[in-house]
């Protein structure tokens, strides 16, 4: 079950959270209302635009989850339509997807992580990787962009 955290100046919806939720306030700003974050979890600092977050996820600083995209196959990257108003027709922002972090995440400092990516449960990822594809359950990824250094945590070896 979420609470619901609300904006004191016009009441809409900021974001919903779980039960004993950290977050370090003069670092972490959230940026969408569909962001949800899990019980147990807590956030040190950066962005938050598109994310759903699990249960006893630890998100270091600097982190950037989720941000817009933009075209890149036509004749702007600028978003004209959202720039420029009752211009129809005009280059718009792809819609937005969610990125999906499982349960038990560990997110090391400035790491950003493509919106639509979703990492499973148990996973690592390390300090200032860029993640643009999804991430294995019980794995380590790293570097720019972030691949696979270690698989299979759970296996004792």
């Amino acid at each position: 079950m979420f609470d619901k955290i609300y904006n004191r100046l016009n009441n809409k919806i900021l974001y919903k959270k779980g039960e004993n939720v950290y977050i370090n306030n003069k670092e972490v700003k959230i940026y969408k209302e569909s962001v949800e974050i899990g019980d147990f979890t807590y956030i040190n600092g950066g962005k938050i635009f598109y994310a759903k977050i699990g249960k006893f996820c630890s998100i270091g600083y600097g982190v950037c989850i989720g941000s817009g995209e933009h075209y890149v196959n036509k004749v702007t990257t600028y978003p004209l339509k959202n720039r420029v108003a009752g211009i129809h027709g005009l280059v718009d922002f792809p819609k937005q997807k969610d990125s999906v972090i499982g349960n038990d995440v560990w997110i090391g400092n400035n790491v950003c992580i493509k919106q639509g990516i979703t990492i499973g449960d148990g996973a690592i990822i390390a300090t200032g990787a860029v993640v643009t594809k999804n991430v294995l359950p019980y794995t380590i990824y790293g570097e720019v962009p972030a691949k696979l250094i270690k698989k299979d945590l759970l296996m004792n070896k």
